[in-house]
């Protein structure tokens, strides 16, 4: 196809003993006349600038060799009598063949020079460059762009308009156009992609026993609009600073050691390619702390994406990514600085619970549980393609109508988080695998947990050790040895009594409604603070006592199952009274 050739264009070579050369600053106005641009996303003048080139409107991401093959394609496209007598280019005095001959043969080191010469731009008119208009979605409205119009979603409508009216409102990167005719739906419809959506939040009810195993899991329906609100929350492309999550995406089962993955997390969470530009990493890749895992971030990318992270992951490494300015390093160039407020949006898959507390982590997260029908699917030895499924697989074999679906699917999530936000849904489940991993290590199974919590509800009850002083400490270790011998050190990741008292302080502690040595409270709620030592000097015994706060039976039951508030209380080593007491001593107090 022949490119239109741009008033003011003039030759940008000269004749250098018969050959066609490039001049520098004539290919640097040539460049800019034709839309060439470097975008720079931050103040500080020494970070990378990407390479662009606004395409009527649409801003392309280039480097220095898709850019040298552009101006050849150019040339290449050129009419041969635009090159003679008559033509724009007559005044060189050379042929085509020999025009693109000159500048196949420009060496690397002139063309890198020209492309640090051209303009450089930025949203913000930073000192020494160009102010350029980006278009960006606001607070209370998304806009998702097609090729027969702009899909444009509030709280209240969702409606279709003409690119025209958005053309004076500022540029898109190339990634925001999608190659699809839409239509919205004005009835409601199930399509494939929601399908999986739905039935990956679908789980095994115990109480059922069809033989047809599909009927035997029901849909948790909060799961599902948590992660409808999740999903429109990283189609919208507008960031506010005072709700910036990290979307956790994890299987109801499972863990880290004993990953039962295969549930869609990975798979809905990439669908967001087809609205934006994305950069998707393994977690593996990054436990490895490689400077370079987000080299290939760029200004036009808005969701990055961490792919199964292992057990030593820890979430705080991410608090600059997901609230900060979004820093990006390759091999060998200057360092890519995204400003938090255009930075990309960030989701998480994992196998295992990732623990924390505090402020800095709960308003950082936004948890959604997966299901496990479609590992069930897969343990029967079927596909999500089957018939009896999804019947295709979804997107490579995608007709414009499902596409149509797909979309209008997105079109209501981004509605859902308009209108309500993120709301998170935390199970009970997930409570009791949060309460087993940060007791218990990430390869607990949760019987160490398990044993506490029935020994609290029935033996602790039934043989009175809720009054009084309570039980003896070794005591209690003795009766959970007795009955979980393969739990016990030097067996294999086997606990000693004083890792097992430690846990029982930490279960306590942590579940509402329940005390530990409450007499001893004014000391703090520290362990040392709480020790209790019962009898004579010299002859002293620790005791435990765990208190309810009704300490009758099945409203203990109830308070220990519970969501969890207080927070895991922290394990500074603190002298008990008898030590400061005798630290008085020695003092002469």
């Amino acid at each position: 196809m022949t490119k239109k050739i741009r008033e003011n264009t003039i030759p940008f070579w000269i004749d250098t003993k018969g050959k066609a050369t490039f001049k520098s600053l004539l290919t640097a106005e040539f460049l800019e006349l034709y839309g060439w641009g470097s975008f720079q996303s931050h103040k500080k003048r020494t970070v990378k600038r990407e390479l662009f080139h606004n395409d009527s409107g649409v801003l392309r991401i280039h480097n220095e060799q898709t850019a040298k093959k552009w101006v050849l394609d150019f040339l290449e496209s050129l009419n041969e009598t635009e090159f003679l007598d008559g033509g724009m280019f007559e005044a060189s005095s050379f042929k085509k063949e020999d025009v693109l001959d000159g500048w196949i043969n420009m060496s690397k080191e002139q063309w890198n020079k020209i492309l640090l010469s051209i303009t450089i731009y930025s949203e913000e008119n930073y000192q020494d460059t160009k102010l350029i208009n980006v278009f960006r979605d606001c607070s209370d409205s998304s806009h998702i762009r097609f090729q027969n119009g702009v899909i444009k979603v509030s709280k209240d409508n969702i409606e279709i308009i003409s690119k025209d009216k958005l053309v004076d409102q500022g540029l898109i990167w190339e990634s925001e156009q999608h190659p699809h005719n839409i239509k919205i739906q004005k009835d409601k419809k199930v399509g494939l992609f929601e399908t999986f959506v739905i039935n990956a939040f679908k789980k095994r009810d115990l109480s059922k026993n069809d033989s047809d195993w599909r009927k035997n899991y029901v849909l948790d329906e909060e799961q599902l609009r948590s992660f409808k609100q999740a999903y429109g929350y990283l189609i919208h492309g507008h960031k506010s600073m005072d709700k910036l999550k990290c979307i956790l995406c994890y299987d109801s089962e499972g863990s880290f050691d004993n990953p039962k993955g295969g549930n869609g997390k990975t798979l809905t969470m990439d669908s967001i390619k087809y609205y934006k530009l994305i950069s998707s990493i393994a977690g593996k890749q990054w436990m490895q702390k490689d400077k370079f895992v987000w080299s290939d971030v760029t200004a036009e990318t808005k969701f990055v994406l961490v792919n199964d992270i292992e057990k030593d992951f820890k979430f705080q490494d991410l608090f600059n990514v997901i609230t900060d300015d979004f820093q990006t390093e390759g091999k060998g160039i200057n360092k890519v600085i995204i400003p938090k407020e255009k930075s990309p949006k960030v989701a998480i898959t994992s196998n295992g619970i990732i623990t924390g507390s505090g402020t800095s982590f709960e308003r950082r997260k936004h948890v959604i549980e997966f299901g496990n029908y479609w590992k069930r699917c897969s343990d029967e030895g079927e596909n999500v393609s089957d018939e009896k499924h999804i019947g295709k697989q979804l997107f490579s074999q995608f007709t414009e109508n499902d596409w149509i679906d797909f979309y209008n699917f997105g079109f209501e999530c981004v509605q859902e988080y308009l209108r309500n936000g993120l709301s998170e849904i935390i199970s009970d489940n997930y409570i009791q695998r949060d309460k087993i991993q940060r007791l218990e290590g990430t390869s607990g199974d949760g019987r160490i947990t398990q044993w506490i919590q029935d020994w609290i509800k029935t033996t602790r009850i039934e043989d009175r050790y809720n009054t009084g002083h309570g039980i003896e400490r070794h005591k209690l270790f003795a009766a959970f040895s007795r009955e979980n011998s393969t739990l016990i050190s030097p067996m294999p990741n086997g606990i000693n009594e004083n890792d097992f008292n430690d846990i029982v302080f930490r279960f306590v502690m942590m579940t509402d409604g329940l005390d530990y040595n409450p007499r001893k409270a004014r000391h703090g709620d520290t362990k040392s603070a709480r020790r209790s030592l019962i009898g004579p000097r010299g002859e002293q015994k620790e005791h435990i006592l765990i208190t309810c706060i009704t300490d009758k039976p099945s409203k203990c039951n109830n308070v220990i199952e519970v969501k969890a508030s207080k927070p895991l209380p922290s394990k500074p080593i603190m002298p008990d009274d008898d030590t400061m007491k005798h630290f008085r001593r020695i003092a002469g107090q």
